[in-house]
């Protein structure tokens, strides 16, 4: 069985299942406007909102406790444009009124105001994975943020190498530096998608 909770900017909780019991995968993408999508269709305002969908055995964890877990790690109450937005794209009838009620408990309880919205089913349906470097967003950045650590300390080692060894870790770092910017080009440079897609 599969939801679609959003959670505004997939970057920030990029889908990785944390190792919820019940969660079987989850991947990024984009639901709620035009269909098929791309990272820069919805940056220039396509009607899509930046979500994680998820796939979950309703043996082990309701529908219920995977919103309210979204819920936990999404700012419900702030304003956002609506790539951000916070929302709830339900998958059937039984998972709207879920969705509905728990909001509606939310606003009842907070002072701050809850931003959430619950799409009908029939906009749920309009769901584009996202690219694959939106995918496991988190994991790919903290390797790109070892990669500069480690080009960093190739460049003090090399200061320090005789030189013979310090070309060496200078061509090492220069290397990994190279990989490390190209690892982020699609998603800095929208044209790279065809490329990379």
């Amino acid at each position: 069985m599969a939801g679609a909770p959003g959670v505004q900017d997939f970057s920030s909780d990029d889908g990785e299942k944390n190792d919820v019991a019940g969660v079987t995968s989850t991947e990024v993408g984009y639901a709620g406007g035009i269909p098929k999508a791309t990272y820069a269709s919805v940056c220039a305002g396509d009607g899509n909102t930046e979500v994680v969908k998820i796939t979950y055995d309703p043996n082990v964890i309701t529908y219920e406790e995977i919103l309210q877990k979204a819920f936990e790690v999404s700012d419900t109450s702030a304003r956002y444009t609506k790539q951000y937005a916070s929302a709830v794209f339900p998958q059937t009838e039984q998972q709207k009124k879920v969705a509905d009620l728990l909001v509606e408990t939310k606003r009842s309880k907070t002072k701050r105001g809850v931003s959430t919205v619950v799409y009908d089913t029939e906009e749920s349906n309009v769901y584009t994975r996202a690219e694959w470097y939106h995918q496991d967003y988190k994991t790919k950045n903290n390797l790109r943020i070892a990669g500069v650590l480690i080009a960093f300390v190739l460049d003090y080692a090399a200061a320090l190498a005789p030189p013979d060894v310090a070309s060496v870790l200078q061509v090492l770092r220069t290397s990994l530096a190279v990989a490390v910017v190209a690892s982020m080009l699609p998603q800095i440079v929208p044209a790279f998608d065809k490329f990379f897609g």
